[in-house]
């Protein structure tokens, strides 16, 4: 598609952005820098459409999180312009012949479950619990008797400023979080949303041994908001027990074939990757629930 025929999106298109989520069909068209158009179908409606713009390591089976705004192109028609990549679910195939998507089901309906998983990720103001604060809680729970997963995402007002050195890191700026409910507020639905059934779940998160599970316990404690937490699991220590050196979540997702997508050290893009590469080391090594949190958690 030569660049004189996209049309320029008016002011009143550019304040109707919209997030969506889409199944790639097809790619029908690639450029230089990314530039892609594919056919794809929306989760959400079943409706296919076409997307066009920047879509990089975007691939023919993969899921895709986008941020931008329907157009009526003159020649091609309705289209959906893609202004931001937040986050790719790769679906690819691996050695096997499964992919990403199916492996994930196929563990998530095999391994034993006695209670729910909640992987989570926080991202902070810094490193301290007792001065700093939660900025985003993100998660996904796995109920135990349907399998069902539910997602939880939240950004929350800290009572401090965050500094322009986190910033950089996760890319939660103040103001994004000026409008958002309190810490207190948010830890207390996410409370709700791990043990409302009256179960302590089982929590997974990467480095949530050294830094999550105990962030979020002082955190709660100081609005007297109680997380007991009896069994964890902490992939990054698990990643640690298997192989010999480089243990980011990045590296981890890299040896296992996993592109990341969206922005790294963003809470949603951090758990879907956790779920995912915890899903690949269970079915590539043969590891069973036990043994994983002996290895990953240093009191059980």
């Amino acid at each position: 598609m030569p660049r004189s025929t996209r049309i320029r999106k008016s002011r009143d298109e550019v304040y109707q952005l919209k997030i969506h989520t889409f199944d790639i069909a097809e790619i029908r068209y690639e450029r230089y820098q990314d530039f892609k158009v594919c056919h794809a179908r929306r989760k959400r409606t079943g409706d296919f459409t076409t997307l066009v713009g920047k879509l990089p390591n975007v691939v023919k089976n993969s899921q895709v999180k986008v941020r931008g705004s329907y157009i009526n192109h003159p020649r091609y028609g309705r289209q959906f312009d893609v202004s931001k990549v937040l986050h790719i679910y790769p679906n690819v195939l691996l050695p096997n012949g499964d992919t990403f998507k199916k492996t994930v089901e196929n563990v998530i309906r095999d391994v034993s479950m006695r209670r729910p998983w909640i992987i989570y990720d926080l991202e902070t103001t810094g490193f301290n619990p007792y001065f700093d604060a939660i900025v985003e809680i993100s998660a996904i729970r796995i109920d135990p008797n349907t399998r069902e997963q539910t997602e939880f995402s939240r950004l929350c007002l800290p009572p401090i400023l965050i500094p322009e050195e986190v910033i950089a890191v996760h890319h939660i700026t103040n103001d994004m979080v000026a409008n958002e409910k309190t810490e207190k507020e948010v830890l207390a639905d996410f409370h709700r949303f791990c043990y409302d059934d009256g179960c302590v779940p089982l929590f997974i998160g990467y480095n949530s041994v050294q830094f999550d599970n105990y962030f979020m316990q002082i955190r709660g404690h100081n609005y007297e908001i109680n997380f007991p937490i009896q069994k964890s699991m902490d992939v990054m220590r698990l990643s640690q027990s298997l192989y010999k050196k480089y243990h980011t979540l990045t590296c981890l997702c890299t040896r296992l074939g996993l592109i990341r997508g969206g922005s790294a050290h963003r809470g949603s893009v951090d758990v879907y990757d956790t779920m995912v590469a915890m899903c690949l080391l269970i079915q590539k090594n043969g590891l069973d629930m036990k043994a994983m949190i002996r290895r990953t958690h240093p009191c059980i």
